[in-house]
């Protein structure tokens, strides 16, 4: 859980390792019973990890309507959409 808790993006990381990185290490945590990281938590980790790098588009992530309805996978493709 530590690892989770300080999980940022990598310097010469780009948005989808950042995403397949954060994937692996939630889902090891899942495989030893940690059911309380849902999709919503892992959607907050993930923008807090990238807002370093651009704070104006998890901005306007996160002032989306049914922003808590997102899924990792909706948030990444609009980090993907936003930074092209």
């Amino acid at each position: 859980m530590v690892k989770l808790n300080r999980f940022v993006i990598l310097e010469n990381e780009g948005a989808q390792e950042m995403f397949d990185r954060l994937l692996v290490i939630v889902g090891k945590i899942r495989g030893l019973g940690g059911q309380d990281i849902n999709d919503h938590k892992v959607v907050k980790i993930m923008l807090e990890a990238y807002s370093p790098r651009n704070e104006t588009v998890v901005t306007l992530i996160r002032d989306k309507k049914r922003f808590d309805m997102f899924t990792p996978s909706d948030v990444l493709g609009r980090i993907l959409i936003f930074d092209m």
